[in-house]
């Protein structure tokens, strides 16, 4: 069981990419480990035959349906389709580029304004009195 709900997060985790490796080899293991459950299977099948069509015999919310009926199919074999919100399962959650480096830069000053109180701690602190008075004058 811990294999199914483990392939599910990896669906769910690269949903966004689905022509990512990880992606892709999770739907693979969806034939494996779901193989006993008709739901999932017949979800699964309806899902192949929509995206092994060339494009122009098919439309992207077409196979992003047949996609989130995998999804779900698989969330009512594991139980955990009472709360579910379907709409969850076709969003992305994805961080923008600048908020993202914004933390980043947050979190390096941060990092350095520690360095320097620890260092002023270790100044105050150095048993040597030379060093204390060259650190005192920095």
């Amino acid at each position: 069981m811990v294999k199914k709900y483990n392939l599910l997060i990896q669906l769910m985790s690269y949903k966004h990419d689905i022509g990512s490796k990880e992606f892709s080899s999770a739907l693979n293991g969806v034939v494996a480990l779901f193989h006993d459950s008709r739901e999932v299977m017949d979800a699964l099948k309806s899902f192949y035959n929509i995206a092994s069509k060339p494009k122009e015999q098919k439309s992207s919310n077409e196979q992003n349906d047949k996609l989130i009926e995998v999804f779900s199919s698989i969330y009512t074999e594991l139980d955990m389709d009472e709360n579910l919100d379907k709409s969850f399962l076709e969003k992305t959650f994805n961080i923008d580029d600048n908020l993202l480096n914004f933390y980043q830069h947050e979190h390096l000053i941060l990092e350095r304004e520690q360095t320097i109180s620890l260092a002023r701690i270790a100044d105050v602190i150095d048993p040597n009195d030379t060093r204390r008075q060259i650190h005192q004058e920095n």
